[in-house]
């Protein structure tokens, strides 16, 4: 059976959609096969971005780029020249292909999935949204060479693309504060050794994918949440 249904990450850059991508990674989603997924000084939890979907979706934003979008026009199928939508047919089969539940997790692919929509059937869409102050803060501390007035408009129209290219799709949000705070985990133990665990928000999206996940898995997700990582302490 061919998957063309897959898990799509996407919201704003610093909103979480590492976190996400890395929960779908250790339930046993193939999220790529050449992932970021070593420590990186502005994302220790790794980024779980697939680098051929980082070269797609570069491409197919020239001549803008991630910190200069194009605009939403300009990003459909029927614009891409035959060799680029080639390429994104390839990517998408090749990982169909697999027969096993699939995704891929770029920041980007916020401003690109209507390129992506129409070879897809029945796509879920995991929309990760945060704090707008808490993101804009950690982009403004990632990125040295833009002004915090700079990283905030940035924040700002990808929300504006995320809410148009998800308007019409099949989506689970997922809120950062929510997700990571560390009074949303009742762990379970036996002897001093964790054997359980409990987190509504994980339990929330493992139930809408439709998956089933053993305990071992559930516990190697929820491992990969770190509260300790928020560093921007605003409440939900």
């Amino acid at each position: 059976m061919a998957y063309y249904n897959p898990i799509i990450v996407v919201g704003p850059n610093r909103s979480g959609t590492s976190m996400v991508a890395g929960v779908l990674h250790h339930l046993g989603i193939h999220m790529g096969f050449d992932l970021m997924i070593g420590e990186a000084k502005e994302n220790p939890a790794g980024y779980y971005e697939d680098r051929e979907v980082m070269k797609l979706n570069e491409d197919l934003l020239f001549p803008g780029s991630w910190d200069r979008l194009p605009p939403p026009d300009y990003l459909n199928l029927a614009r891409c020249d035959g060799e680029l939508k080639h390429r994104v047919v390839d990517f998408i089969e090749a990982r169909a292909d697999l027969g096993k539940p699939w995704g891929w997790k770029d920041p980007r692919t916020t401003a690109t999935l209507p390129i992506y929509l129409p070879l897809l059937q029945d796509p879920k869409i995991i929309i990760c949204l945060r704090h707008r102050e808490a993101a804009i803060n950690s982009l403004d501390r990632r990125e040295k060479k833009k002004s915090r007035s700079e990283c905030a408009f940035l924040y700002d129209e990808y929300m504006r693309r995320l809410f148009r290219n998800t308007a019409l799709t099949d989506n689970f949000t997922v809120n950062y504060e929510l997700f990571v705070s560390s009074s949303a985990f009742t762990w379970h133990t036996d002897d001093d050794e964790v054997i359980g665990v409990e987190h509504e928000g994980l339990q929330n999206l493992v139930e809408w994918l439709g998956l089933y996940r053993p305990t071992y898995k559930l516990l190697t997700a929820a491992r990969h949440i770190k509260p300790e990582l928020n560093r921007s302490k605003i409440d939900p």
